[in-house]
């Protein structure tokens, strides 16, 4: 029997990199679109975020009970939503929840959708090609492999915090932490650091992993070619991800890319 599943395109190359991957594994797809956040492929039906009665109809009247979230969402602003009614009653339960942190936010989304009698399914379990393995992906190796322990250190605490997903590092000393601007962001912001401040350390190295308590199912970290780039333009030697908790996106040409560049990207 056939699977059908929703899935819900937000921004980012991760939408077509899911719908391409469930290709021929007996999976119907309808693709959802939203206002607010355009996609990279084109769906079966937009709609506004704020929208949520007309969602959970569109899903009810093709029978579907299993959704996919799938792409980078920023914090919407609730006062420019369109909202219907279902809508509005959700928000009014989400509003707590969207000024503490991500985790919340998100865990309170997943409680709504399975009320209403819809599954999140994880990327991780439609699409295991597309999760970061273990070992070295590109032609560069890391020479320092006990950092490893250091950088999975920090981003630990910091989850704990909801604070991140990425750290950088220079040698074992933290130069710069992910917050609210994002991976590429923060992997920018690394060249504000005055020369002065990062003396005789070496060049810095990207850390990525997923939160010890968030959902698999709606927010596991991606990395892609974008990120490759913002690494090589700032003079970064490469990436540890957390094998089995990053998606790795656009593989083939971000492994290429950071052959091009001389990056690594290894999974640890």
């Amino acid at each position: 029997m056939m699977q059908r599943i929703a899935l819900l395109a937000f921004e980012g190359g991760l939408p077509a990199a899911v719908t391409e991957a469930l290709k021929g594994k007996g999976t119907e797809i309808f693709i959802i679109g939203f206002r607010e956040f355009p996609c990279a492929i084109q769906p079966d039906k937009i709609i506004s975020i704020g929208q949520i009665g007309m969602l959970f109809t569109l899903l009810k009247a093709r029978n579907i009970a299993h959704i996919c979230l799938a792409g980078r969402m920023a914090r919407p602003s609730l006062l420019r939503l369109r909202f219907d009614f279902t809508g509005i009653k959700m928000a009014f339960k989400l509003f707590k929840a969207l000024r503490t942190g991500d985790n919340a936010l998100l865990k309170k989304d997943l409680e709504c959708f399975g009320q209403s009698g819809f599954k999140a399914l994880s990327i991780a379990d439609l699409c295991p090609e597309l999760i970061m393995p273990e070992g070295t992906l590109t032609r560069k190796k890391p020479k320092d492999m006990d950092i490893i322990a250091k950088g999975s250190a920090v981003l630990e605490t910091l989850s704990s915090h909801d604070i991140g997903q990425s750290v950088a590092l220079c040698d074992h000393v933290v130069l710069a932490v992910e917050a609210l601007e994002g991976t590429d962001a923060m992997i920018q912001r690394c060249t504000d650091i005055p020369d002065g401040r990062r003396h005789n350390l070496s060049k810095p190295i990207l850390f990525k992993g997923a939160k010890t308590d968030q959902s698999r199912a709606v927010d596991l970290p991606a990395f892609g070619v974008q990120t490759v780039s913002c690494l090589f333009d700032s003079g970064f030697q490469g990436a540890f991800l957390e094998a089995g908790s990053v998606l790795l996106i656009e593989q083939e040409e971000a492994i290429a890319l950071a052959n091009d560049y001389g990056l690594f990207i290894h999974g640890y």
